[in-house]
C-alpha cells in the first residue's frame, strides 16, 4: 500500500504538469501515464487510488488541447471502466459529452466513440441510453475531411442507426471518394450488405453494381480486389430479386465481368476473381465450354450476352470467357492455380460435359510442382465423383495411379478416397486401379490399413472384375512348391481382403471363388478383423470365413461340407447376417449400463453452466470434483468402457480449467481479478486438455467432435478477448481452421452449428469488412462469449483410446546411464503404442533443461497391429551438457494433422503441435568422464 502510494504521488506531479511543448516534458508525461495504466490494470490497486487518478486524469482533460495527448489519456479512462466495472457509468458521462459533433465529425469524436462501443461490450444498455446514434451524426462522420474518420465510419457503419436505402446511397458516395482506403472500406462494405436484409429498391444496388465494375479500373490493387469480392456479392443478390430468366442471364453476366479479372496485373485480384467464379450460382453451358479453351469455339463466335440493370445496359461477348480456366491453372502462383481448380469443381454441377472437359485440364495438374495443388486438385475430384460428375476414363487410370507412388501422404490417402467412390467400366481399368494400390503397399507399407479398406469397398462394388483379376492372380495366394504359405507379405494379405469382398454384394461368387482361398484367410483373422474393423468385427468375420471356406458346421442351418453346395446362396447369406447381427446384440447390451452411468455424470456436469456463468465457481468445482469420484466407482469390464471413461475423465477435467477461466470473462456478481501470467497458464492447460480429447480418442462421433470443436473455439475467443496475451494470429488462424471444420461436419451430419458457432462465423464473414487489428478487436470476441452455453454431450461410449508407455530398463537415480560431455548418447526405450492407426504421426520429445530434441517415429518398426504396437530401439541424445549429471525428459506426442497452425518453421521436428500419448519418463545420466 505504501508503495503504492510513492508511485502514485510521483505519478501525480509528473501529470500536473501544466505545458508540454518540450521534447523533454513529453516523454516525462508519458511515463507518467504508462505509470497510470500500472496502476489502473493492477487488480490489486486500493479503490482510493484508482479515483485519484480518474479525478487528475479529468483535470488533465480539461487544461491539454494536445490531440495526441488528449487520445492517451481517453485510453486510460476507458481502461478504468473496463477494469474497474463500478466506475463504468461513471467514465460514459465524462466522456459522453466529447461525442458531441458541432460541424464535421473530427479524430476526438470518432476516438471517442470507439471507447464507448468497447465499454459498452460489457453494458448493452448503455449506447441506448447515453447516445442515439442517428442519421444526422452518421452524415457528420460522412462528410469529415479526415480521411480516417471516413475510413472508421465504414468499418463501424453496423453500429449507427441508418435507413438501409440512405446506407447505399452513402456507400455510392463514398466508392467515387479520391482516396483509395475510403474506396476499399466502401467496397467491403458492400460486400457485406447481405446482412441488411430489408434493403429496399433493386435500382440502387444495381447502380453499386455498376460502380462496383468500374472500380476493376482502379490503380490500387487492394482495392480491385475488394471490388471483385463485392460485385461477386451484388451479383448475387440482383440474380435472386430477380425472376427465373432474368436471373439466369444476370448470372452469365455477372460470370463473364469476373472473367474480365482473372488476367490482372495483381496475384491478389486474379485468386479473389477465382474464389468469385467458383461462388456463382448458374451458368450458361456455352460460357462454361469457352472457358475451358482459348480458341473462341464456334458455338460462342460473335455471340454476346445482352443484359440491361436500372442504369445501364451490357452488351458482354461470350468470347471474353475463353479460356480463363486454362490461364488459372498455368498460373505462376500456386495460390491461384489452386483457387482456379477449387471453382472449376465448384461449376461442374451445371454440365456433364463441362465436368468432362474440367477433368482432361484437372488431370494435368495432378503432376503441379506444388503439394497444395496436387491436394486441391484431388479435392475437387472427389467433391465431384460425390456429386456424381467424376466420369474417369481408362487414359486418366494411370495418372491417379501415379500419385499413389507421392512422397505425401496425404496426397496418397486423397487419391485413395477418390478409388472408393469411382465407377469403372471395363476390366482393364479395375486391374490397373489394384496393381496400382499394391503397389502403393509395396512402397509405403504405413498405408496397409488404409489400402486394404479400399481394395474392400472396390471388389463389393465390382464384383465380377475382381472375380477375373483373382483367377490372374490366385497363384500368389496358393502355397509354393514346398507346401509354404506367404502369409507373411501385406501383398497376400491385400488380396485375401479382395477375395472377401466379392460375395458380399453378389451372391453369386460364393461359388466363383475356390473355397481354400477363405480358408488362407482364417489365420490372418485378426490382421483382417482389425483393418476391417469399421465393417467387420473379428467374431462376425470368422463366422463368415467359416461359412464361405465351408470348414465348420453351422448349428442354425447345420450345414456339412458334402451338402453346403446344394443349399441355396440366399439361405447361407442370411445365416451370415443373422450371426452379425447377434454378436452386434452382445456388444451392445455388455456395454449399456456403464455408458448410462457415464451419462447421468455428464447430465451433472452441463447443468453445472448456470452456476459458472453467475461466478459460483467454488461450488462448481467441488461439484465436478464428485463427479470425478462417481467415476471411480464404475466397473469396467471391456476396453471400450476403459476408453469412455478416461475420455469422460478429461471432459471433466476441461470443464473445471473453463470454470476457472470463466471468472475473468463472463459477466459475474463476484468478480476476480487474477494476474495475467495466470491466466494465461490457465488457458494453456485448458487448450492442452481440450487437444487431448480431440487426438487421444479414436471412434468419436460426429456431435461428440462438433461438441469438442465448439469447447476448442470458446477457449479460443477467450485468449482473443484478452489484449494482454498474446498469440492473437495463431489464435485467430487456427479458429478459421475449426471453424471450417465444423462447417465440413454440420454439412455430413446435417447438424445445425449452436448459435455461438453462428455468431463466431458472422464474425469471421466479416474479416472482409474490418482491418487487421479490427478483426482481431477483443472486445467483438469477449460479446461472442455470452452466446456460448454448455449442453450435454451425447456420448455413445465407442473409444479407442490412444496412448503410450516408455520404459527405460535399468535406469534410476541410482543405476544412470552413463555419459560424455559434449558427445551423443544413445538411451535405450522399450515403447508400447496403443490403438494408434497408420495415418498417425508420432513424435519422441526428449527435453534437458531448454534444449528439445524431437524424434520421427516410424510405426513401420513397430511390431504387433493397431490395438497394441511395441519396439525397443535406441535413440541418440545429441547434445549433452557439461555437467556431472543430469535427466533426461522423455514423452510420445502424436501430430494434430487437422490443426492449420504451424508448430515450428524452419526447424526439424513436428510441424503442428503435439497432443501427448504419455506422462514424461525421467531417464538418469551421469557423467563418466568426470
Amino acid at each position: 500500500m505504501e508503495m503504492e502510494g510513492q508511485l502514485w504521488r510521483r505519478c501525480e506531479e509528473k501529470l500536473a504538469l501544466t505545458t508540454v511543448e518540450s521534447t523533454d516534458r513529453r516523454r516525462i508525461y508519458f511515463q507518467a501515464l504508462a505509470s497510470a495504466r500500472a496502476l489502473i490494470v493492477n487488480p490489486s490497486t486500493s479503490e482510493e487510488t484508482i479515483s485519484h487518478v480518474l479525478e487528475t486524469l479529468v483535470r488533465s482533460l480539461q487544461v491539454k488541447c494536445d490531440l495526441f495527448l488528449v487520445l492517451h489519456i481517453f485510453k486510460l479512462l476507458s481502461d478504468i471502466a473496463l477494469h474497474r466495472q463500478h466506475f463504468l457509468h461513471t467514465v460514459t458521462d465524462i466522456i459522453r459529452p466529447y461525442t458531441v459533433v458541432e460541424e464535421n465529425a473530427s479524430q476526438l469524436n470518432a476516438h471517442v466513440l470507439s471507447m464507448l462501443f468497447r465499454i459498452a461490450e460489457s453494458d448493452r444498455s448503455l449506447l441506448s441510453t447515453t447516445l442515439e446514434l442517428r442519421e444526422d451524426l452518421a452524415l457528420s462522420f460522412c462528410f469529415s475531411p479526415s480521411v480516417t474518420v471516413r475510413v472508421w465510419f465504414l468499418l463501424n457503419v453496423d453500429k449507427f442507426h441508418i435507413h438501409p436505402r440512405l446506407l447505399v446511397t452513402l456507400l455510392l458516395g463514398f466508392m467515387k471518394d479520391p482516396y483509395p482506403s475510403v474506396r476499399r472500406a466502401a467496397l467491403c462494405v458492400l460486400a457485406s450488405l447481405s446482412k441488411f436484409t430489408d434493403i429496399e429498391g433493386h435500382g440502387l444496388i444495381a447502380e453499386c453494381y455498376d460502380c462496383a465494375v468500374e472500380l476493376f479500373l482502379d490503380i490500387y490493387e487492394f482495392v480491385r480486389s475488394a471490388a471483385v469480392r463485392a460485385v461477386s456479392k451484388l451479383g448475387e443478390i440482383l440474380g435472386a430479386l430477380g425472376s427465373e430468366m432474368d436471373s439466369a442471364g444476370w448470372f452469365d453476366i455477372l460470370f463473364v465481368q469476373l472473367c474480365s479479372m482473372v488476367r490482372d496485373m495483381s496475384m491478389e485480384v486474379r485468386n479473389e476473381a477465382f474464389v468469385a467464379l467458383g461462388k456463382v450460382r448458374l451458368v450458361a453451358e456455352d460460357l462454361l465450354l469457352q472457358s475451358l479453351s482459348k480458341k473462341v469455339l464456334g458455338i460462342t463466335k460473335e455471340k454476346k450476352i445482352v443484359g440491361q440493370s436500372s442504369t445501364k445496359e451490357y452488351e458482354l461477348p461470350v468470347s471474353g470467357a475463353a479460356g480463363v480456366f486454362v490461364h488459372g491453372l498455368e498460373d505462376e502462383f500456386y495460390k491461384v492455380r489452386s483457387s482456379a481448380c477449387n471453382s472449376l469443381g465448384m461449376l461442374t454441377a451445371f454440365s456433364d460435359q463441362f465436368a468432362s472437359g474440367a477433368l482432361t485440364l484437372l488431370m494435368d495438374m495432378l503432376y503441379d510442382d506444388s503439394t497444395v495443388v496436387r491436394l486441391q486438385t484431388l479435392e475437387t475430384m472427389h467433391h465431384m465423383a460425390m456429386c456424381d460428375r467424376l466420369r474417369v476414363q481408362e487414359t486418366h487410370i494411370h495418372m491417379f495411379t501415379d500419385c499413389l507412388m507421392d512422397t505425401s501422404f496425404l496426397i496418397r490417402y486423397q487419391v485413395r478416397k477418390i478409388f472408393r467412390l469411382m465407377k469403372l467400366t471395363v476390366p482393364e481399368m479395375f486391374t490397373s486401379l489394384i496393381r496400382g494400390l499394391l503397389t502403393n503397399l509395396e512402397t509405403y507399407p504405413q498405408d496397409e490399413d488404409d489400402i486394404c479398406s479400399v481394395l474392400f469397398n472396390t471388389g463389393r462394388s465390382h464384383g465380377n472384375f475382381a472375380v477375373s483379376f483373382l483367377k490372374e492372380v490366385a497363384h500368389e495366394i496358393e502355397p509354393s512348391c514346398d507346401g509354404d504359405l506367404k502369409f507373411d507379405r501385406a501383398r497376400v494379405t491385400a488380396l485375401l481382403v479382395l477375395a472377401l469382398s466379392a460375395p458380399l454384394q453378389h451372391k453369386e461368387h460364393f461359388c466363383t471363388i475356390p473355397r481354400r482361398i477363405f480358408l488362407y484367410a482364417i489365420p490372418l483373422i485378426g490382421r483382417i478383423s482389425r483393418i476391417l474393423g469399421d465393417q467387420l468385427d473379428q467374431e462376425a468375420l470368422f463366422t463368415y470365413l467359416s461359412h464361405c471356406s465351408g470348414s465348420f458346421n453351422f448349428a442354425a442351418t447345420e450345414l456339412s461340407s458334402r451338402e453346403d453346395k446344394f443349399i441355396d446362396p440366399w439361405v447361407k447369406e442370411v445365416c451370415v447376417a443373422t450371426s452379425f447381427d447377434e454378436h452386434q446384440q452382445k456388444l451392445t447390451t455388455s456395454h449399456e449400463e456403464e455408458t448410462d452411468a457415464v451419462k447421468v455424470i455428464l447430465k451433472t456436469v452441463a447443468e453445472s453452466w448456470p452456476l459458472i456463468h453467475s461466478g459460483c465457481t467454488g461450488e462448481v468445482l467441488k461439484t465436478l470434483r464428485v463427479c470425478k469420484e462417481e467415476l471411480t466407482t464404475i466397473v469396467v469390464d471391456s476396453p471400450e468402457s476403459i476408453s469412455m471413461l478416461a475420455f469422460t475423465s478429461r471432459y471433466i477435467r476441461v470443464i473445471q480449467l473453463i470454470a476457472e477461466a470463466c471468472e475473468n470473462f463472463l459477466p459475474s456478481k463476484k468478480v476476480r481479478f487474477v494476474r495475467m501470467e495466470r491466466l494465461n497458464l490457465l488457458l494453456e492447460k485448458l487448450e492442452a486438455s481440450l487437444r487431448e480429447l480431440r487426438y487421444r480418442f479414436l471412434g468419436l462421433t460426429i456431435k461428440e467432435e462438433l461438441h469438442v470443436l465448439e469447447l476448442m473455439l470458446f477457449s479460443c475467443a477467450m485468449r482473443l478477448s484478452k489484449v494482454e496475451i498474446c498469440c492473437h494470429q495463431t489464435t485467430l488462424k487456427r479458429m478459421r481452421g475449426m471453424i471450417s471444420h465444423v462447417e465440413i461436419l454440420c454439412g455430413e451430419g446435417s447438424t445445425e452449428p449452436s448459435i455461438f458457432v453462428k455468431e463466431l462465423q458472422k464474425l469471421f464473414s466479416q474479416a472482409g469488412t474490418f482491418n487487421d487489428e479490427s478483426s482481431s478487436d477483443p472486445f467483438l470476441f469477449k460479446r461472442s462469449l455470452g452466446f456460448f452455453s454448455l449442453k450435454q454431450v451425447e456420448i455413445h461410449g465407442r473409444f479407442k483410446h490412444i496412448k503410450a508407455d516408455i520404459d527405460v530398463p535399468d535406469n534410476d537415480s541410482e543405476n544412470p546411464l552413463t555419459f560424455i560431455s559434449g558427445l551423443p548418447v544413445g538411451v535405450s526405450l522399450q515403447i508400447s503404442l496403443y490403438n494408434i492407426v497408420s495415418e498417425d504421426r508420432l513424435w519422441l520429445k526428449m527435453a534437458v533443461g531448454e534444449y528439445t530434441q524431437y524424434v520421427f517415429l516410424d510405426l513401420f518398426l513397430f511390431d504387433g497391429c493397431d490395438e497394441v504396437r511395441r519396439t525397443t530401439f535406441t535413440v541418440p541424445l545429441y547434445r549433452t551438457p557439461k555437467v556431472i549429471s543430469f535427466v533426461l525428459k522423455a514423452c510420445i506426442g502424436r501430430e494434430c494433422l487437422f490443426d492449420d497452425v504451424d508448430f515450428v518453421k524452419g526447424q526439424p521436428g513436428p510441424k503442428h503441435e503435439l497432443a501427448f500419448l504419455c506422462k514424461e519418463k525421467e531417464v538418469f545420466l551421469l557423467n563418466g568422464g568426470s
